[in-house]
């Protein structure tokens, strides 16, 4: 599959950076004057959004090893988001959507230093990878719907998506709060491993104001169940992009 394909390019090339000559990069890391760093940033991918929370601290020339938590939201590839174009004032949902999944994970990672930020309006470049384990919740979806009673009159009723529900399309007019179903969350737990650059043009040496672009994979041992008439997935790869800001000491 072309995902795994690129996700194994991304690596292969952040291995030879890494191991490339320091002589060879326009500017290579002498003296490092910080031990910590903190950094938080708003990630966005193909099937979602999510924050991304990171402490780090500098073990050796050129590198920092860090732990992050992320929270991300998550979708099927094949989700699509639809309208009831026969009722007026209608919101969007995605048809055959069964539940609402969103993620947590808790890695550890390391950064290594491509070219670091010595001066004012420089940039550094730093190659990430991290890995551990992903937590999943997962909501089940409700859906409104408008029914017509024997005197004709219109009421709302709600109801869960399952496979021996019965829901007529054309009754739609939307997701149900997004507070229904809390009190029915599942869990499921995985791991996830991720890689990529990270380009830090921040106007001090000690300022984290960075972009990060890279690839990841969630994966779990049981299909996430997302979607009914489609087959669900056990792995999850993506590419990301991350607006990163932060500080060192």
């Amino acid at each position: 599959m072309w995902w795994y394909r690129v996700i194994i390019r991304v690596v292969l090339f952040g291995v030879v950076a890494v191991h490339t000559p320091q002589q060879a990069w326009a500017q290579l890391i002498n003296d490092n004057e910080y031990n910590r760093e903190f950094s938080f940033g708003l990630m966005a991918h193909p099937r979602g959004v999510g924050l991304d929370l990171r402490f780090g601290r500098y073990i050796s020339e050129g590198r920092v090893e860090y732990l992050e938590a992320e929270f991300l939201s998550i979708r099927h590839p094949k989700e699509i988001r639809i309208f009831n174009t026969g009722i007026t004032n209608t919101s969007p949902y995605t048809y055959g959507k069964a539940n609402s999944a969103y993620i947590g994970r808790l890695g550890y990672g390391n950064k290594f230093m491509l070219s670091e930020k010595k001066l004012k309006n420089t940039a550094s470049i730093s190659f990430n990878v991290a890995a551990g384990p992903v937590f999943a919740v997962l909501k089940p979806v409700y859906l409104d719907l408008l029914v017509t009673d024997v005197n004709n009159n219109n009421f709302v009723v709600t109801k869960k998506v399952t496979a021996g529900a019965e829901i007529n399309q054309n009754d739609v007019i939307g997701n149900s709060p997004f507070s229904k179903g809390f009190n029915e969350l599942s869990f499921r737990v995985g791991g996830f491993a991720k890689a990529g650059f990270n380009f830090d043009w921040g106007d001090f040496t000690d300022e984290i104001k960075a972009i990060e672009v890279g690839v990841y994979v969630d994966a779990f041992p049981q299909r996430l169940p997302l979607m009914l008439h489609t087959e669900n997935k056990y792995f999850f790869p993506s590419f990301y992009i991350c607006a990163v800001f932060g500080s060192k000491w």
